[in-house]
């Protein structure tokens, strides 16, 4: 904290005092002092600090401003003209779509991005901009479990697995596993066999890319919303594909058995004994 005194004018001088020697004020002729104005901020990103003025105090968050946008936060919640404008922009793949979305000077409400994204699921429009802009303007939002399942559901819808890998090694990083609804697509897209196969070795892939917890548990996921769908020779091809564990076994056959399905029951235990499983 320090004190600064009040003006009608709150643009004021700032230099780097991040040093192994005592922080000190630099005069306005040195390179390394900064001009810039306060509460004007885009953005809220991790590269910058925000300032408060309170009493002739200047409290220096994570955060500053060097722009004259209105803070995103701050902004008013976009109308339902505004809401249709932003996924008309959205469906046109515009160039530098985030600059465009951030000249309409509105916020979006959590319940008006799930729309958003829900919107484009349905229509199959490619959700990867509008989420590049959410990540810069609400990034606390994207770490929303909710919100990640949305985007990855799109990337799928898309045939994008390339996009999942970044957003979902973040999720792994804090220990968040975003369950069936990320990986829907793969019944939603109502593929044949030979197509389901094709998307669910891209979807392994991925797993195994971002490593950890998907990798550990993505195949006992893909088994299960296969099971319970009913998809029994895509859970099966899961299981063959992931080299025939007896605990990737054991998830399909306690959904066959609470479905009372004894038929396939004896045939999987068939195949287990036939690929030298060791089974207990």
């Amino acid at each position: 904290f320090f004190s600064i005194p009040h003006s009608a004018c709150s643009t004021f001088l700032f230099s780097h005092f991040f040093s192994n020697t005592t922080p000190f004020f630099s005069p306005p002729h040195l390179s390394s002092s900064l001009l810039f104005s306060t509460p004007k901020h885009p953005f809220a990103s991790s590269s910058t600090f925000r300032s408060n003025i309170h009493n002739g105090h200047a409290h220096f968050h994570t955060r500053m401003s060097f722009c004259t946008y209105t803070p995103y936060w701050g902004r008013p919640h976009a109308t339902s003209e505004q809401f249709y404008q932003i996924i008309a922009l959205i469906r046109e793949d515009v160039d530098e779509l985030g600059s465009k979305l951030n000249s309409m000077n509105v916020s979006l409400s959590d319940a008006s991005v799930v729309d958003i994204f829900q919107i484009l699921a349905s229509e199959k429009v490619s959700a990867l901009q509008f989420f590049d802009f959410l990540k810069g303007s609400d990034p606390e939002l994207c770490c929303d479990p909710d919100i990640g399942s949305l985007f990855i559901n799109n990337c799928g819808l898309l045939g994008n697995y390339e996009a999942m890998v970044p957003v979902l090694s973040g999720f792994s990083h804090r220990r968040v596993f975003l369950g069936m609804k990320a990986f829907g697509f793969l019944l939603d897209l109502g593929l044949d066999k030979a197509s389901s196969m094709e998307c669910v070795r891209k979807v392994m892939a991925v797993f195994n890319k971002v490593g950890g917890m998907y990798q550990s548990c993505g195949v006992q996921l893909l088994i299960e919303m296969f099971g319970l769908s009913g998809s029994f020779e895509i859970a099966e091809f899961v299981i063959r594909t992931a080299g025939r564990k007896v605990k990737h076994y054991h998830v399909l056959m306690r959904i066959l058995c609470k479905s009372g399905d004894c038929k396939r029951v004896s045939d999987l235990v068939k195949e287990m004994k036939r690929s030298g499983c060791d089974m207990d």
